[in-house]
């Protein structure tokens, strides 16, 4: 009777065995794509402050060069 009983607990522990290694599998998976995620956005970050910062420039440089155009044609 106990045999019987042993036999079914064996192949319960082995189907909570396979569904805890598919459980890690995707755990590990969706952890590499959090990852994934994130290296992307602060790429992006990068990219959007390098292009702010160029945009700045060039606004600075286009203020200064129309007044110093300004101030030459007030003369």
């Amino acid at each position: 009777m106990f045999k019987k009983y042993t036999k079914y607990e064996d192949k319960i522990n082995n189907e909570l065995n396979d569904f805890q290694e598919i459980a890690d599998f995707e755990a590990e998976k969706s952890d590499l794509i959090v990852v994934n995620y994130q290296e992307k956005q602060r790429k992006s970050a990068k990219i959007f402050f390098i292009f702010a910062l160029v945009v700045i420039v060039l606004v600075i440089i286009t203020l200064i060069v129309f007044l110093s155009w300004f101030v030459s044609t007030q003369k």
